[in-house]
């Protein structure tokens, strides 16, 4: 079996890659050097090693290399989203699909939780005062932060990062709406009320965040 590691992997990645692949798959990487980013390859890159592979694990690869890789059974697309992918050609080559669904989630759930706080802290806003020596009365409505406690935060989208931030939330003594599709799918977990899209409205005007 030949597998395409479609990106510059270092020595590391790559025999993490083959460690976890049957022993005698042959790993191969594109062609070329890294330009902007190690991630980014093109058509001319990793075509030769693409047209006879059987699988393709990539960050990134054009819909070209799709089409000519004429052995390809399946696509490792390492990204939680796959809305970028050709799904009717791909399902015209009997390619098999996976995604790497909830590798980010701890990423994306501490940047939310960054962001939660720097908007009840107004820490951007206060850096800039800083830098510009500007005087801050501080104890002026105008002027001061938020608590984290006693707030409300709603989480739209319950699945495993709204569940991560739901949790981290709660560590904070807020209140958490959760709203989902399909409420009905799973318990609320760490939220004390979890809702469908049809109540959107009514908890967006229940949120201070």
């Amino acid at each position: 079996m030949k597998v395409l590691a479609n990106w510059y992997a270092t020595d590391e990645e790559l025999a993490t890659v083959r460690a976890g692949l049957p022993k005698g798959t042959d790993v191969v990487l594109p062609a070329g050097e890294p330009r902007m980013s190690r991630f980014e390859v093109s058509h001319k890159d990793c075509i030769d090693q693409a047209i006879d592979a059987d699988a393709i694990m990539a960050f990134v690869c054009p819909r070209s290399v799709f089409v000519e890789a004429e052995k390809l059974k399946a696509l490792v697309w390492m990204h939680a989203g796959c809305d970028e992918l050709d799904y009717e050609l791909l399902k015209n080559k009997q390619v098999q699909v996976a995604n790497t669904r909830g590798a980010n989630a701890i990423a994306v759930t501490e940047q939310a939780m960054n962001l939660l706080l720097g908007i009840a802290k107004r820490t951007a806003e206060r850096h800039q005062w800083v830098q510009e020596a500007h005087w801050q009365p501080i104890f002026q409505p105008a002027y001061m932060a938020a608590p984290l406690w006693d707030s409300t935060l709603a989480v739209i989208g319950f699945g495993e990062i709204g569940s991560r931030i739901a949790k981290r939330a709660k560590a904070f003594d807020m209140t958490v709406l959760g709203v989902r599709r399909h409420p009905e799918k799973g318990d609320k977990g760490p939220a004390d009320e979890v809702h469908g899209m049809d109540k959107l409205k009514e908890v967006l005007g229940r949120a201070d965040y």
